[in-house]
């Protein structure tokens, strides 16, 4: 029982789950409206199921390409300490969550705000969906796929308690766009770059001709790409 939750933790990636809270918490606190305790813990929890479940659905999709990194043993499907089935049925049960708790926000918050929410979560949790389905292999895709999810989940947080965006919405929307999401996945691109080649990923690292294991010149159009986003 506890490898079983073990897998479910690595599939889902829990570790990064604090990242994703954080999004919404900070974007709840750039809001219009004083944040209290249970905001958070609310937005937590979401997060937790969100998180996990997204990946999960990413991780199934990954299956061929994990299996020719240096890590394989990331993705719990492939050592077969999960199955497929199970993977799946985590994933719905963990959606209908998801639906269950955007709901409940009908007891703290007017309808209007519940709605706005309802429609981030559209473009936050569909944009993962289409990235682990195609969205890998559509090029521009791959690069920002997280950058449009985490900016609406932004704005869940600022709707969650109430509020309406402001400037520090605004930027840091911006931060979390060119720091969070695009270099990270600037990163990831280049680290798999062989075995996304492999599987027919369009990053922009593929695109480029970039190679494990073969330095970046300064003018190659990855490294200048990189470079922009860090600064």
């Amino acid at each position: 029982m506890l490898e079983k939750l073990r897998s479910f933790a690595d599939i889902g990636r829990t570790q990064g789950i604090t990242t994703s809270a954080s999004v919404a918490i900070i974007g709840a606190l750039t809001s219009t409206i004083p944040v209290e305790w249970y905001h958070i813990l609310y937005l937590t929890i979401l997060s937790i199921f969100a998180h996990m479940v997204l990946n999960t659905y990413i991780a199934l999709g990954d299956v061929e390409l994990d299996a020719q990194t240096y890590v394989p043993s990331r993705n719990p499907v492939i050592s077969g300490l999960l199955s497929r089935r199970e993977a799946m049925l985590f994933f719905y049960a963990g959606t209908i969550v998801c639906l269950l708790l955007i709901a409940l926000l009908l007891f703290s918050v007017d309808s209007l705000f519940v709605l706005l929410c309802f429609l981030c979560s559209i473009p936050a949790f569909g944009s993962l969906i289409w990235y682990g389905w195609k969205g890998k292999k559509v090029i521009i895709s791959y690069d920002f796929t997280f950058s449009i999810s985490y900016t609406f989940f932004v704005l869940f947080g600022v709707f969650a308690v109430g509020g309406m965006p402001t400037t520090y919405t605004w930027i840091f929307i911006g931060v979390v766009i060119f720091a969070a999401t695009a270099f990270a996945q600037w990163e990831n691109g280049l680290k798999d770059v062989d075995a996304d080649r492999s599987v027919g990923v369009k990053s922009f690292a593929v695109v480029t001709g970039v190679r494990n294991n073969q330095k970046l010149h300064l003018k190659h159009p990855y490294f200048l790409y990189g470079c922009s986003l860090k600064i």
